[in-house]
């Protein structure tokens, strides 16, 4: 079972001078009732069997605390919040996934071969490989007939042709053996897509102030299923939210944004802030944002600034158990590589513009066969004029993902393409 927690806020439109954030009071004693999931109509499934963090069994509705949580604990699967069900201020999370989060595990260590007698008849046949069933998915190009294949560690080996097991829904690599010991099965943590990812960039721009924390923290409030914001460091080494290279003319400083100092950045004030009731609003830290999403489940997708150090920002995330929810994106793969190595567990979107599809199979065949979860972050005009792509790169294991998406007709055409990651900035929920 998979534990859930969240918070139920009661609104007003007034904005806390102090934070720039809109102000929010803890709906406390709320009724909380989780539903499993129904369409169309959410919030008609059966009430679910729902446990406390002990696996006590709770009562369906729950209260929220005296500061406005709740927590539970619900087998894997898709369920309707319901937040004060039945009266004026009714409220419905729909469709929530909750599920285990999965990170590496060794299954087996392979002291013995696992025997095929060739790969096209072991295609939708089941392998027994301590306890896991594991189906043989697809093969690529290559050696079709040795006997002999290992599924390994891709990070002990060089692979010169690859294969994909599937453990569940868990794509693994399945490699055909030359020499030498053999090596580990390890479970990969990657899946499609299979609903869309509304992902607020820079924290719904149309509607929010770039990049800062009440932008970024009202988007996750509005229904974001996740945020994206943009990271690079300053002078000092700290890693700040901030898009351009240059801070004017977007705030009320000068300079090139990696050679100021902590201590000048925190004077700046986001000049399109000017005559609204955020003015005087300044630039966020990453430690901020990290805070944010401890208390909130929603998934992260911070980019990677031109070279800047990412040691530091990379750390951070990974310190705070953020891993299993973010997304690394950056139009330098070899920075991506590098994060990799510091964070097996996050998942990395490498950024493509223009170019056609050219550029966006070479950028697939660039990370295909690194030891990652890796996507694509195309245009998506890319997208929708080359759709081809889609099943180009997830026949090699590799996503699609999109930005950014502001028209409600290519929202709709991405879908229709199977296309779910989507960067946006308004909010299409």
């Amino acid at each position: 079972m998979k534990a859930y927690n969240n918070s139920v806020t009661l609104r007003n439109d007034g904005v806390d001078p102090s934070t720039y954030e809109k102000d929010l009071n803890a709906g406390i004693g709320i009724n909380v009732t989780v539903r499993v999931a129904s369409t169309p109509v959410a919030g008609l499934g059966a009430t679910a069997s729902i446990f406390d963090i002990a696996d006590v069994p709770l009562a369906n509705p729950m209260s929220t605390d005296n500061q406005g949580n709740y927590t539970f604990k619900v087998t894997d699967g898709l369920y309707d919040i319901i937040i004060a069900e039945g009266t004026a201020d009714e409220v419905i999370l729909s469709s929530v996934e909750i599920v285990e989060l999965i990170t590496p595990d060794f299954i087996n260590n392979l002291s013995l071969p696992y025997v095929f007698d060739d790969i096209p008849s072991a295609l939708g046949s089941p392998l027994l490989i301590a306890g896991k069933t594991l189906y043989l998915k697809n093969y690529s190009a290559g050696d079709r007939d040795s006997s002999h294949w290992n599924v390994v560690d891709l990070a002990t080996v060089t692979i010169s042709s690859k294969y994909t097991l599937q453990h569940d829904t868990l794509p693994l690599a399945l490699v055909s053996k030359n020499e030498g010991s053999y090596g580990e099965i390890i479970k990969r943590r990657y899946k499609f897509k299979n609903k869309p990812e509304i992902i607020a960039h820079q924290g719904f721009r149309q509607v929010n102030v770039q990049n800062t924390i009440y932008g970024l923290k009202n988007a996750l409030l509005d229904g974001a299923d996740s945020v994206e914001c943009d990271v690079q460091n300053s002078v000092d080494g700290t890693p700040w939210l901030y898009h351009d290279i240059n801070v004017s003319p977007q705030t009320n400083g000068e300079g090139v944004f990696v050679t100021l100092t902590d201590s000048y950045i925190e004077t700046l004030r986001y000049v399109e802030a000017d005559g609204t009731n955020l003015e005087g609003v300044g630039l966020a830290k990453l430690s901020d944002i990290i805070e944010v999403l401890r208390g909130h489940d929603g998934g992260f997708y911070p980019e990677i600034k031109g070279t800047t150090d990412y040691t530091a920002m990379v750390t951070a995330v990974k310190d705070a158990g953020l891993s299993n929810r973010t997304m690394w994106q950056g139009f330098e793969l070899s920075n991506l590589v590098g994060a990799l190595a510091i964070d097996p567990i996050a998942e990395y979107g490498y950024l493509i513009g223009g170019g056609g599809l050219s550029v966006m199979t070479n950028a697939v065949d660039a990370v295909e066969n690194l030891n990652g979860v890796f996507s694509i972050l195309s245009n998506f005009d890319n997208v929708l004029n080359n759709p081809s792509i889609v099943d180009y790169a997830r026949s090699r294991g590799v996503d699609v993902a999109v930005y950014t998406v502001d028209d409600r007709d290519d929202y709709e055409q991405l879908i229709n393409l199977g296309v779910y990651r989507i960067m946006t900035n308004r909010n299409y929920k």
